[in-house]
């Protein structure tokens, strides 16, 4: 259905991608950088996940350079970037496995 799947818009470069879908009926208004931590979410695992990535990455560069008061901040996306990294793995996993199965 299309309101649960989930895409991802980098508006520095202008990337669009479906990352993947929402186990609810609906996706929240928080999606997508949030999905990546909830048990719902289903993954595109074709899908382009280092726009995310990105987003993360420069959020982090940014909060870091406005100090203490915003190091919640940095480590709650730290947090996430690991999981977005934890995502992109298992798709290169699972992409490799599928390469493999196809060659036999």
């Amino acid at each position: 259905a299309p309101e649960k799947l989930i895409f991802s818009e980098d508006l520095e470069t202008g990337l669009i991608d479906n990352i993947g879908e929402c186990g609810k009926d609906i996706a929240c208004e928080h999606a997508p950088i949030v999905c990546y931590s909830c048990f719902r979410f289903i993954p595109n695992m074709d899908a382009d996940h280092s726009i995310n990535l990105n987003i993360i990455q420069r959020e982090i560069g940014e909060m870091t350079k406005r100090g203490k008061p915003f190091q919640h901040m940095v480590a709650r996306a730290t947090t996430a970037k690991t999981r977005v990294i934890m995502i992109m793995n298992a798709a290169d996993r699972y992409r490799d496995a599928m390469h493999q199965g196809t060659q036999t």
